[in-house]
């Protein structure tokens, strides 16, 4: 219980940041991960690889990794799974003055960005 206090708390700090981004981008909308690799390819590449790279090791050790290499301000996986078969978490992931917003499909143990269906 403790945990997911933290964990809420956590993310209460993480929408109320004082740098709030400009922009919200939500992947669980239809087309948006294909619109996002069109406009803006760089993001896209980088958001892909955040994901590939979140399970594995704890969060705090890859934040110093994530804002020296990809110019992210701010990352938030929740550690509270969703109850679904198969499991799902949400990532918030701040470049710039932009905040992605995705639910990951754990396929396997390992994040997948799955894009929404029609």
């Amino acid at each position: 219980m403790e945990a997911q206090l933290a964990e809420i708390e956590a993310l209460k700090t993480f929408l109320n940041a004082s740098h709030k981004p400009t922009r919200y981008v939500d992947f669980n909308h239809i087309d948006t991960i294909d619109e996002l690799r069109r406009e803006n390819p760089t993001d896209y590449r980088t958001i892909r690889k955040i994901i590939t790279v979140l399970d594995g090791q704890p969060l705090p050790r890859k934040r110093g990794w994530m804002e020296a290499s990809y110019r992210v301000r701010d990352v938030h996986y929740d550690s509270l799974l969703m109850t679904s078969l198969p499991p799902k978490k949400h990532v918030y992931i701040t470049l710039d003055d932009t905040t992605y917003h995705a639910i990951v499909t754990l396929a396997g143990g390992r994040p997948v960005l799955i894009p929404a269906k029609r």
